[in-house]
């Protein structure tokens, strides 16, 4: 049985209050963990997400940098810092953090999908297009993957295939609102209007 007083406790307890959203105490409760472990890797990984939770990038990118000194191999870390990095604008350093977690574990569709996003926020479309086809390929039930897919050919003038994509997306999640929206708008693109109407 687990020491109630070593760090892997106070690791655990802080994953509970996580997940019951008490977020604040969840931290200070991680950094109890660290101080009595100050190489837990997975400690400073669920702090990071916490912060992340919590929208304060800075401080969720610099516990994950702590987790990836520890171990360097660590792809969800690499991802998760992606997606922080992203949220301040920074889209070299997420395209570059997804880069990291994909050469560590090249079937992680989820950093395909959102180093896709990154590419398409820099105006990188062919590149974005790339990834999310990727993306598909690897997490073939993922609607929002198929949506942003969709959104990418649209916006290259691929309206065909941009429908395949959204109805593709619809097929797994039905009541998606913004891929209904951006199905009519590319059936219309192609003279579809009556078809199109449906879905406005």
């Amino acid at each position: 049985s687990i020491n109630p007083k070593s760090a892997e406790a106070k690791d655990n307890i802080a994953n509970i209050l996580k997940d019951r959203g008490d977020l604040e105490k969840a931290i200070k409760t991680y950094k109890q963990a660290l101080l009595l472990q100050p190489d837990y890797t997975e400690a400073f990984y669920n702090l990071g997400n916490t912060f992340k939770e919590m929208r304060n990038w800075t401080d969720a990118i610099k516990a994950y940098n702590k987790a990836l000194s520890l171990n360097p191999d660590y792809a969800e870390a690499f991802y998760n810092r992606g997606l922080a990095q992203g949220n301040m604008g920074d889209f070299d350093l997420a395209i570059e953090s997804y880069s990291e977690a994909i050469s560590r574990y090249p079937n992680f569709g989820a950093a395909f999908n959102n180093r896709g996003n990154a590419l398409l926020d820099k105006g990188e479309v062919e590149k974005a297009i790339e990834n999310y086809k990727e993306a598909v390929r690897l997490l073939p039930n993922d609607a929002q993957a198929w949506h942003n897919l969709g959104v990418v050919l649209s916006i290259n003038g691929d309206h065909m295939t941009a429908i395949a994509s959204f109805n593709q997306a619809l097929k797994l999640k039905p009541s998606y609102i913004d891929a209904l929206f951006n199905l009519g708008k590319n059936l219309k693109s192609i003279g579809e209007l009556k078809e199109a109407e449906k879905h406005f």
